[in-house]
């Protein structure tokens, strides 16, 4: 008679206990430089783009040679295509950043001033090929917008977020479906909060972060508007102006637009923020004088805009910490495995 006994539940046993580690930054995966097409040049006229999550391709709002937004290959760089812009007007510039949803509707803001009377004006897209539909329209509290549009949710719990260009206890500007088939805006002051118009990211539940050039990173209480964390710059560089936060990861990742420096964070403990997991670097050594950009996570990647210099595309790669113990727990199963024959 035989009788075979193998510890099966072993098998199991490393994929339980392989605890996520680091991430790191491939190499580019593709990069775009001045001149590479007709509408990214050294002219600061490209500042925003978005991802669309249901195409996976890149949307850049650009002003060279008239305003147009251009429709790129998420995973190659290559021009897909333009999308309609009819209608598109007023403000300092008419079109200026862009955001997306969940459902691959597309958002965009112009820049302007309520206090100066130039207006804001957001406009969106119900997906790629679609034309623009202006669902706000008028004069804002605080100093200008359209340097910043943060976009989360889907069909009516869309959420926009701007945040006002005053240096100091800036508003924060919810646009998002009034439930009526229209759209609704609510303005929340912010106390004790510093600049933080050139780089906004939604946070988790009711949280963002905003910095800006010169300014700390602050993380803030929507609902209130005042700062749960501002992170001294001995952790976080005062150089960084866009921002792209991955929540599902923990991770911030921010560029020094004066250098093209892309910096990935750890933020799963907020405490012991400033742990850096890695730089890169995307610049082509132009001037860069209005910080301006943008980056955006989505799908294992980071795309990455920085005025003037480049638009890039990088492979946000985890490493497992744990490789040593699942070699030895494979081990462990071989040598258990056994046969025992008894006549």
């Amino acid at each position: 008679m035989k009788r075979r006994f193998a510890l099966l539940p072993l098998l199991i046993l490393p994929t339980a206990l392989t605890l996520q580690g680091s991430f790191f930054l491939s190499d580019a995966v593709w990069t775009i430089n001045p001149g590479d097409t007709t509408w990214f040049a050294n002219d600061n006229a490209a500042r925003g783009m978005t991802v669309n999550p249901v195409t996976g391709n890149v949307i850049v709002p650009s002003r060279t040679g008239g305003v147009s937004v251009n429709v790129v290959n998420g995973m190659t760089g290559a021009q897909i295509g333009t999308m309609n812009v009819t209608g598109i007007s007023g403000g300092v510039f008419a079109l200026n950043m862009m955001g997306a949803a969940a459902d691959g509707s597309l958002y965009g803001i112009n820049l302007g001033s309520g206090t100066a009377g130039t207006g804001v004006k957001v406009y969106r897209w119900a997906d790629e090929s679609a034309a623009p539909v202006l669902i706000f329209d008028g004069d804002l509290p605080g100093g200008r917008y359209g340097d910043n549009i943060a976009v989360r949710g889907s069909g009516n719990d869309v959420e926009i977020l701007l945040v006002s260009g005053d240096t100091t206890n800036p508003n924060l500007v919810t646009i998002a479906p009034d439930g009526m088939g229209g759209w609704g805006s609510s303005v929340t002051a912010t106390t004790g909060v510093g600049r933080m118009q050139l780089g906004t990211a939604f946070g988790s539940g009711s949280t963002m972060f905003g910095t800006a050039q010169g300014s700390n990173l602050h993380y803030v209480d929507l609902s209130t508007g005042t700062a749960l964390e501002i992170f001294d710059s001995s952790v976080f560089s005062i150089g960084v102006s866009p921002i792209a936060v991955d929540p599902t990861n923990n991770l911030l990742a921010g560029l020094v637009t004066a250098s093209g420096e892309i910096q990935l964070h750890d933020i799963a403990t907020l405490s012991e923020f400033g742990t850096t997991l890695d730089t890169k670097v995307l610049s082509a050594g132009n001037a860069n004088t209005n910080a301006s950009g943008d980056m955006v996570f989505h799908n294992g990647m980071l795309y990455v805009l920085n005025t003037n210099n480049g638009i890039a595309a990088y492979e946000v790669i985890p490493e497992p910490s744990t490789y040593a113990l699942i070699a030895g727990l494979l081990v462990l199963v071989g040598a258990v495995y056994f046969r025992r024959r008894r006549a």
